[in-house]
């Protein structure tokens, strides 16, 4: 089972944001501890229901799963998502049983109705760093 992670930003009114401390705007507007070992951490933002994050597929497999808030069967059941290799290592992400090998900066576009996709490295030393965009 793979360590996931959904946190979620409400929308800020810009009104209220032009009277934020940096403190406050720090907790609203940046996006910390997305890249963690073993893990998929994403960041729901109510801004256009975008989700950003980062899978970091070292030892083990990570499988893209649902969330509550999507309110749907599969991630990309109603969404799409676009993944660029950040790392330094070798990585695949693997489509609905079709494997697709990413170098760095190499990226990949997922339509809707997908339902499965695993990422993993191709090694624990240089492992992959999948950015991820839906």
């Amino acid at each position: 089972m793979s360590a996931i992670s959904l946190k979620t930003l409400h929308a800020v009114h810009y009104n209220d944001a032009k009277h934020y401390t940096t403190q406050q705007l720090r907790e609203q507007f940046l996006l910390l501890e997305l890249e963690n070992n073993d893990a998929i951490s994403l960041t729901y933002m109510h801004y256009d229901r975008m989700i950003t994050g980062i899978a970091k597929p070292i030892f083990n497999n990570l499988v893209l799963p649902t969330y509550t808030n999507l309110k749907s069967d599969y991630f990309l059941e109603r969404r799409e998502i676009g993944i660029i290799n950040t790392g330094a290592g070798r990585g695949t992400i693997t489509v609905d049983g079709i494997v697709f090998e990413l170098n760095k900066y190499d990226c990949l576009y997922i339509g809707k109705g997908v339902k499965d996709v695993v990422f993993s490295s191709a090694t624990a030393n240089d492992p992959a760093v999948f950015f991820l965009q839906s």
